[in-house]
């Protein structure tokens, strides 16, 4: 340890997934506690209000840190920080512990002889379920689905697709994003990958009558529901999303979202 005094502090930091999210906790320790504040948005992007209102409400100055910063130099402008004495925290939309980049960087400066403090924040995965009253019990293995990289698609969300169906099991699907190069991956992107590996597999696993939800978690929360060939046509308009594939339905999850009218290629907006 580099005091003798005190145990230097890492607070990893949830904000939710809109500004009126984050937690009194949360706002306590950026105000009172952190002495530099680092702020990553790659994993995760806020729905609504952004870190420059962050940092009115907490009245300090926030650094962005980018991908590179925390994936390919180890977070080592964190560490460097610490070293330095420097309580310090790393802020993230959504809940950061869910990304394997934010526990590799608890783990370098748990090996260091420094203290983690987390605080957790609203999650996407969390939250769409509730919104679309899916028992959390019966969701299967999360994919993340992603556009093609050097004209390779990933197969990786067809197995899982394929896992969870075998199971009974709900399958959510977080989907592409790249705030640096402005790049958000809509369900209609989605709901078409899935169907070109369909095509490439041919498994009966999914096609254009399948069932899926969509959603994107807001102050005002919009969920689009029906058959895959109604997502194609790109009813959801705002990101970030998330693209479900049920199983099939308990008693109780398809009456709730009868009720809500998603079973009829509709979308509705919860206020």
């Amino acid at each position: 340890m580099s005091s003798k005094d005190r145990c230097v502090k890492l607070y990893i930091i949830g904000l939710g997934l809109y500004l009126k999210q984050i937690t009194l906790e949360a706002l306590e320790i950026l105000r009172d506690r952190c002495e530099k504040i680092f702020a990553e948005e790659y994993t995760s992007i806020s729905s609504r209000g952004g870190i420059e209102d962050l940092e009115k409400i907490i009245g300090k100055k926030i650094i962005r840190v980018s991908r590179k910063d925390l994936e390919d130099l180890n977070g080592e402008i964190l560490l460097k920080n610490l070293r330095e004495n420097f309580d310090t925290c790393l802020i993230t939309w959504g809940d950061p512990m869910t990304a394997t980049t934010h526990v590799s960087i608890a783990k370098r400066a748990v090996e260091e002889g420094f203290c983690i403090r987390y605080v957790p924040g609203i999650s996407s995965i969390h939250a769409a379920l509730g919104f679309t009253g899916l028992m959390i019990y019966r969701l299967g293995k999360i994919s993340t689905i992603t556009f093609p990289k050097d004209n390779i698609l990933s197969e990786y969300p067809y197995h899982v697709l394929r896992e969870n169906m075998i199971r009974g099991l709900h399958t959510l699907y977080l989907l592409d994003i790249d705030v640096e190069k402005k790049i958000f991956m809509r369900a209609s992107d989605a709901v078409r990958i899935l169907l070109e590996l369909e095509e490439r597999f041919r498994e009966n696993l999914f096609n254009e009558k399948s069932f899926v939800l969509g959603i994107h978690i807001d102050e005002d929360t919009i969920i689009c529901g029906g058959e895959a060939k109604f997502m194609l046509k790109d009813p959801l308009k705002e990101v970030p999303q998330i693209l479900i594939v049920p199983s099939k339905l308990f008693v109780t999850e398809d009456e709730y979202i009868r009720s809500l009218g998603l079973k009829y290629d509709r979308c509705i907006t919860i206020s």
